[in-house]
C-alpha cells in the first residue's frame, strides 16, 4: 500500500479530515505525537505548548500531514485562564469551528511527598489539573454552542496505582480523571 494510500486510509478510519483540533503540552512526549497522528488523518491542528524548541527543531518534530499542511504553533500557559480563553477564540475566529480538543499538557514533580515544597505543589497542579479544567472549560463551551465535539484528557496510570512519592502529580492525574468524569 503506498503511503498515500495509507494516510487516505487513516483519515477514513478517524473521520478527521477537515476537523479542527487543538493539542496541549504539544512540544514533546504524548502531545507531540498525537499532534503527528492529527496531521497524518488530515486535521487542521493548533499546537499549544509553553515552551517551544527553536523553529527548526519543531519543524522537524511536526512533518506536513497528508494535505501538506503543518500545525499552527502558538504559545499558550494552560495554567492562565484567561490565556486559554483568548487562545481558544482565536481559533474558532480563525477556523470557524473546533471539533477537538486533546489536552496533554502536563508537568511533574519527583520529590518525596513529605519534601515537597508548597510552590512545586501548586505549580504541578495549576498545569495538570487547573490547566485540564481551563481547556475543558473553553473547549466545551465552543463545542456545546456548535452542538458537537470531542475532548480528550490525558491522566496517569499513577493516578489509580501510586508509588510511594510524587504527591502533586498523582493528586492533579486523580483530579483530571474525575474532572473527565464529570
Amino acid at each position: 500500500m503506498s503511503e498515500s494510500r495509507g494516510s487516505d486510509s487513516i483519515a477514513r478510519l478517524y473521520g478527521l479530515a477537515g476537523r479542527v483540533a487543538v493539542v496541549t503540552g504539544a512540544a514533546s512526549g504524548i502531545g507531540a505525537a498525537v499532534v503527528e497522528m492529527l496531521l497524518e488523518a488530515g486535521a487542521r491542528v493548533s499546537a499549544w505548548d509553553v515552551h517551544w524548541p527553536s523553529r527548526d527543531d519543531v519543524a522537524a518534530g511536526h512533518p506536513p500531514g497528508r494535505s501538506g499542511v503543518t500545525a499552527e504553533r502558538e504559545v499558550v500557559d494552560v495554567a492562565d485562564a484567561d490565556a486559554v480563553g483568548r487562545a481558544f477564540a482565536a481559533v474558532v475566529a480563525r477556523h470557524r469551528r473546533l471539533d477537538v480538543l486533546v489536552q496533554a499538557a502536563g508537568i511533574t514533580d519527583r520529590t518525596p511527598s513529605l519534601e515537597v515544597e508548597p510552590i512545586a505543589w501548586g505549580r504541578v497542579l495549576d498545569v495538570d489539573l487547573s490547566g485540564t479544567f481551563h481547556c475543558v472549560q473553553a473547549a466545551g463551551r465552543a463545542m456545546v454552542a456548535a452542538g458537537a465535539g470531542s475532548i480528550i484528557t490525558v491522566a496517569s496510570q499513577l493516578a489509580l496505582a501510586p508509588p510511594g512519592g510524587r504527591a502533586a502529580y498523582v493528586a492533579s492525574k486523580a483530579g483530571v480523571i474525575g474532572l473527565t468524569r464529570t
